[in-house]
């Protein structure tokens, strides 16, 4: 409880996927994956998104809902949820990079380089494979590393796994002091989340 936690890192190869299909108003989109590591498992982008990143459709991202498994150099149907439908019709031009729901398989965040970022704290312990409750905003008793003032905007990025510390320019905001800092002590934070 108390620590911040890390989104999944990034799958450089579920980046500019190649669309087969993906017709206006539909809520099927068929993509191409990469060859070697490009497979998808069962659902492992549910509830996450494909972001359109090369027109026709640049710029729109749609919702996923579903997806079965698909191996390497193979097509597979992406599933949307019925309210998000394809606005302008994808053609084998479009590519569309996917993008794992923030809140899916996160882990404590670590001492060492993000490779991901903080969607929100834990609010009590929760074993690995297991669903659990995370805070995103308001007032939470955070894990803190060092001494950031009352009002100072903090970061998940400490010298101990799950802590925040100062904010630094580079780094993400989750944020400010409610109070002073303790070094190793949940301190309240009010937190500004997605």
């Amino acid at each position: 409880a108390g620590n911040c936690l890390q989104t999944r890192g990034e799958e450089a190869t579920h980046d500019a996927l190649v669309v087969v299909t993906g017709a206006a108003l539909s809520t099927a989109l068929t993509i191409t994956t990469e060859a070697s590591t490009g497979a998808l498992d069962a659902n492992e982008y549910a509830d996450g998104f494909a972001i359109v990143d090369t027109t026709p459709g640049e710029g729109y991202q749609y919702h996923v809902l579903s997806h079965p498994a698909v191996a390497a150099s193979s097509n597979g149907i992406l599933t949307l949820y019925p309210d998000d439908a394809i606005q302008v019709a994808l053609t084998t031009s479009s590519r569309v990079t996917l993008q794992f729901s923030i809140y899916s398989k996160v882990i404590q965040f670590p001492v060492t380089t993000a490779t991901g970022t903080c969607p929100g704290v834990a609010v009590y312990p929760v074993a690995a494979a297991e669903y659990g409750w995370i805070q995103t905003r308001g007032v939470c008793g955070v894990l803190i590393a060092g001494t950031p003032a009352a009002g100072a905007m903090v970061t998940p990025v400490g010298a101990v796994a799950g802590a925040a510390s100062i904010f630094s320019s580079t780094l993400q905001v989750i944020g400010t002091m409610c109070e002073t800092g303790r070094d190793t002590k949940i301190c309240a934070v009010a937190l500004n989340l997605p």
